[in-house]
């Protein structure tokens, strides 16, 4: 990273996203806005996560998340996959550790421990996938996997975001 440009992108998500998701069970639209904001770029790429939503058609707010992702280098192999490390604080008082790569085109992140809080109440989350890409339209995409109570991860989430 140029010290004299401090915004160039160091990954294909890197800046301030907002648009549109929907919860896939329900179905329920919201809308959506995240900001992947660069920490620090040596000796791994640290961003900070910020995620807020809202019903699309209420207004009012759905859900929100807070975390860090880590990109280690070098590359794992000759098509530059790194290895990735990320962390995601939720409000109903679950923090979640994921695992996953990077290979400059495609994120993929699996949750590998979960943390419930004293005060976490109803169904417990024992699987979670984010896959993030960005799509012809340079926008980002991604899909969201849940698992709970044991149960096989079924595609919860899907989302696209243009970036503002």
């Amino acid at each position: 990273m140029d010290p004299a440009k401090p915004t160039d992108k160091l990954v294909f998500f890197q800046g301030s996203w907002k648009g549109q998701g929907k919860v896939l069970e329900k179905p329920v639209a919201y809308d959506e806005s995240l900001t992947f904001t660069l920490c620090r770029s040596d000796p791994a790429i640290v961003l900070s996560v910020q995620q807020f939503t809202k019903h699309s058609e209420l207004g009012i707010p759905l859900h929100a998340e807070n975390g860090f992702i880590k990109i280690y280098g070098p590359p794992l192999d000759a098509e530059g996959t790194r290895r990735v490390e990320a962390t995601f604080s939720h409000p109903f008082s679950l923090q979640e550790v994921e695992e996953g790569t990077y290979d400059g085109k495609r994120m993929v992140l699996e949750a590998k421990q979960f943390q419930r809080g004293p005060t976490a109440k109803g169904k417990q989350t024992t699987a979670f996938r984010r896959e993030y890409w960005i799509n012809e339209e340079g926008n980002l995409c991604y899909k969201m996997f849940l698992g709970v109570d044991g149960a096989e991860a079924f595609e919860h989430l899907n989302g696209e975001l243009k970036q503002v």
